[in-house]
């Protein structure tokens, strides 16, 4: 009887083993991308931490540079995330076990929500960017001068 105890109490821990790292991975994975576009684009950044906490912004970072490179750095993310789960699909066709499906799916949906133009998510810095470039600039009235 204990022995049946103790081999449920091993299963139930392996199960959040497999759920923590494919977390930990969805988030690396994600955060790699922009640190990717750092890289390439040779951007200054201020700090760049990778922690596996939801709604962490890319935008404490202190990336600087162009409207359309901080556009990119933001891309990154959700691409690398899309092109992990396409990579993943081999595991999903030829594995029997739902981890992989859930990697692949789990990381899909990252990417894709993070797409959405709302402000905790990687699509605000994508299409407010977008927005501010193609904006028409405003022109400020200044008061007529009196004599």
């Amino acid at each position: 009887m204990q022995l049946a105890l103790a081999r449920q109490m091993w299963d139930g821990l392996l199960e959040v083993l497999v759920a923590l790292a494919i977390w930990a991975s969805i988030v690396a994975i994600h955060e790699l991308g922009h640190l990717l576009s750092i890289k390439i684009q040779r951007l200054p950044c201020r700090l760049a931490l990778i922690y596996p906490a939801p709604f962490v912004s890319i935008r404490n970072w202190g990336v600087r540079g162009s409207t359309s490179q901080r556009a990119a750095v933001g891309l990154m993310g959700p691409v690398a995330s899309l092109a992990f789960s396409v990579l993943c699909l081999p595991l999903v066709m030829f594995r029997d076990e739902t981890w992989p499906l859930a990697l692949c799916a789990l990381h899909a949906l990252v990417g894709i929500v993070n797409l959405l133009p709302i402000e905790p998510f990687d699509g605000a810095v994508i299409w407010h960017r977008r927005s501010d470039a193609t904006a028409k600039p405003e022109v400020e009235s200044r008061p007529e001068p009196t004599s």
